[in-house]
């Protein structure tokens, strides 16, 4: 993956890059942690020190995730910027993504469903949410969400195609989460430099 980020419009400066991302590593943290829970719950049993452990770990990356926005947030208000024009001039655009990504996934489930083949509910909407990296890597110039986009695509399509019953959607949602928290710690990292 590309590790350059560029810091053009719609994130104008650093504080704005900064806040950015942590805010979007939040949104990964958050929907990673669901997705693995979703998929763990699926599989025959984990013991209790494992799911300790996943949720210990989704709450420090939970921790330096919000930290990170709050450092733009600060940022943003230390150099005088309008931080409601930040977020509005982004949120039509991502408004329109998001929303693609919701009608995306309700159809996609309901044709699932529809089909008599819930297993391909988490594959499906996977599916759907890798596709959803493509513009938000356009719109906000970070190469790394094309290598999110690919990766969920493949993995959702191999576990729609390899697995079996159960297995599918435990394999779809533990990929899926897991590429969103390595996408989050890896924004994180690069809202470091």
């Amino acid at each position: 993956m590309n590790s350059s980020i560029d810091a053009g419009a719609p994130l104008r400066n650093r504080a704005g890059l900064i806040h950015g991302l942590g805010m979007a590593a939040v949104i990964m943290t958050s929907f990673g942690f669901v997705w693995l829970g979703w998929g763990f719950g699926v599989l025959p049993s984990l013991t209790l020190w494992q799911w300790l452990a996943y949720f210990v770990v989704a709450f420090a990356l939970f921790v330096v995730s919000a930290h990170r926005m709050i450092v733009g947030a600060r940022l943003i208000k230390k150099q005088k910027l309008d931080r409601r024009e930040y977020l509005m001039q982004n949120a039509k655009p991502v408004g329109m993504i998001t929303a693609g990504e919701i009608v995306g996934c309700a159809l996609v489930a309901g044709l699932a469903y529809g089909l008599h083949h819930p297993e391909l509910v988490a594959p499906g909407i996977g599916l759907v949410v890798g596709l959803h990296f493509i513009p938000l890597a356009r719109f906000f110039h970070v190469p790394a969400y094309f290598g999110t986009a690919a990766a969920m695509i493949v993995a959702n399509l191999a576990a729609a195609f390899v697995w079996h019953g159960d297995a599918i959607t435990a394999a779809a949602a533990i990929a899926n989460g897991a590429i969103l928290w390595v996408t989050a710690i890896y924004v994180l990292a690069v809202s470091r430099r």
